[in-house]
């Protein structure tokens, strides 16, 4: 049963916008607010591998992971007029999209 590894590394550039709306009643009166405004930019890092193994000459099986490192921080927020500037507040704000990825292949050629 062949066997083949395959490893992979890579740096990732990251630019996320908050894009929620939220629904805001007071009594009988309803209304939408754009809660938009916050921009999160910066590098992140992937490092991860993968195993074939090849069962049959037609069937394979894959098992792969990635683990991503990003911590990115606010650098602009939306003004009063709706533009964006640069975020200048004393308090680090951070959005960790780190985490594990894991997954699982099964592959027929014919």
């Amino acid at each position: 049963m062949p066997i083949s590894l395959d490893l992979k590394a890579a740096v990732a550039y990251y630019s996320n916008e908050t894009t929620s709306k939220g629904e805001i009643s007071w009594g009988p009166l309803t209304g939408t607010a754009d809660l938009s405004g916050l921009k999160f930019k910066g590098l992140g890092y992937l490092i991860g591998g993968g195993l074939n193994l090849n069962i049959t000459r037609s069937l394979n099986l894959s098992f792969n992971g990635t683990y991503r490192i990003a911590k990115l921080p606010l650098t602009e927020v939306k003004n009063i007029e709706g533009a964006y500037e640069a975020y200048e507040g004393e308090e680090k704000v951070v959005v960790d999209l780190s985490g594990l990825r894991i997954g699982a292949g099964l592959s027929l050629e014919f």
